[in-house]
């Protein structure tokens, strides 16, 4: 009785069949890189190592920022590597694309971030310095104690509190919760900006 191949078996049998068609797909794009037909083949066979760069830059991103948004600047990372990418280097091309890949989302985060980077910078020294005071003296300081430490007179500084309103925001998507007494609720910022008197177009 034969028996039948074992799971490492059949997904080495998986992966040659794979690498076989990776590399035939390459041979016709290198022949040709204005064929769409064989760059959209091979966007696809690396679309999720797209996803998942995506994911690992939106854990680290506010609210505001929708994951599919960095997926589709992703995408074109990696069209961008497709075209630039020299196969005679000898360099894996998963090693290669991931850089043009983050680089093309962080570039994203950069265009729809409206902060500048000393505005962002006096953000985190302000943080910074609560959470020391916090420590050292168990409450929050004042916003004078906060001045004080940061070099600032009161107007820079009123100026700058001003700035940083804009500063947090959050998808009308995303998930909110509530607690009352002992019962906790979940809610979006979509369902509370709502107009439920309002009739569709």
């Amino acid at each position: 009785m034969r028996s039948l191949p074992s799971e490492n078996a059949a997904r080495g049998d998986d992966v040659s069949q794979s690498s076989r068609e990776e590399d035939a797909l390459w041979e016709r794009y290198t022949q040709d890189k204005n064929d769409t037909s064989v760059r959209n083949q091979l966007v696809e066979h690396y679309l999720p190592i797209v996803r998942y760069q995506a994911w690992k830059v939106y854990a680290a991103t506010p609210p505001s920022v929708e994951v599919d948004d960095l997926i589709s600047a992703g995408v074109f990372g990696l069209m961008d590597a497709l075209e630039n990418f020299d196969r005679t280097r000898g360099v894996k091309f998963e090693s290669y694309c991931v850089r043009r890949i983050r680089g093309a989302m962080l570039d994203e985060l950069r265009e729809i971030d409206p902060l500048s980077r000393l505005l962002r910078s006096r953000i985190n020294q302000k943080k910074k310095i609560e959470d020391c005071f916090r420590s050292l003296h168990n409450r929050l300081p004042t916003d004078e104690e906060v001045s004080t430490e940061m070099g600032m007179n009161g107007e820079k500084y009123r100026e700058l509190a001003h700035q940083m309103r804009g500063a947090y925001c959050h998808s009308i998507n995303q998930i909110l919760t509530t607690t009352h007494q002992s019962d906790t609720s979940e809610f979006t910022l979509e369902a509370c900006i709502k107009d439920t008197k309002a009739t569709d177009p």
